[in-house]
């Protein structure tokens, strides 16, 4: 599924710059994953992961590409979306799976988006989003971070 990230992200890269839009992605995590296949077995938790994929479907517009990155981590990519309708998006996948009344017990997600800006490579993109996830994780969890360069420092040459 990271190869079908890989190729929307660049595809949607090219739009970006051709038609000048906004393009916003966002990635997420389950908080406390393996707690949850400690306790409940790894078959509630691929159960648990299916249905984070059902509640995105559900929670994200049509034109939005949700791909599983690894493990328990997802990435969103937002085509047309600025920072608010990306927070927005964000807000909106986290009440619904606190909202989702099947889960053996509560289940929260984290989220970190990042914006396009002109002439930023994939991989640092990505990186935006990995660090504002990061900060998300180590905020408290169950929020949503947007990556901001003066908060947020990365690598962007490794």
């Amino acid at each position: 599924n990271y190869r079908l990230f890989s190729q929307s992200l660049e595809r949607e890269i090219a739009r970006q710059k051709r038609e000048k839009t906004n393009l916003a992605i966002f990635m997420m995590d389950l908080d406390s994953f393996k707690s949850y296949n400690d306790t409940y077995g790894h078959l509630e938790g691929d159960e648990l992961l299916k249905n984070l994929g059902h509640i995105l479907k559900a929670s994200l517009r049509e034109t939005d590409i949700v791909c599983r990155y690894a493990g328990d981590e997802f990435c969103v990519v937002l085509p047309d979306t600025d920072a608010v309708g990306g927070q927005k998006a964000a807000e909106k996948v986290i009440a619904g799976v606190r909202d989702f009344p099947h889960f053996k017990r509560p289940v929260t997600i984290s989220i970190g988006i990042a914006m396009y800006e002109a002439d930023l490579d994939k991989k640092t993109f990505i990186k935006r989003a990995d660090a504002a996830l990061y900060d998300a994780k180590h905020s408290g969890k169950n929020c949503v971070r947007v990556f901001d360069p003066a908060k947020h420092k990365i690598s962007e040459d490794s």
